[in-house]
């Protein structure tokens, strides 16, 4: 079975070539943490979306 790792970067990279310029990920806590469970949040994260199990926040601030 492929890493979750590589499914990362596999999945950013369709992303970049799809015109994606930066992403950005806060990770609560960078000492306990481990890139593959970053990257096993992150498919969650990305399956949630496809799944449209998610729900916009609107911060109405004006930048």
């Amino acid at each position: 079975m492929t890493s979750a790792i590589d499914r990362v970067a596999d999945l950013y990279r369709k992303k970049q070539k799809d015109g994606l310029t930066n992403v950005k990920f806060f990770v609560d806590n960078p000492y306990k943490a481990t890139e593959e469970g970053v990257c096993e949040e992150v498919l969650r994260l990305e399956k949630a979306i496809q799944n449209g199990d998610f729900v916009p926040l609107t911060f109405n601030d004006c930048h």
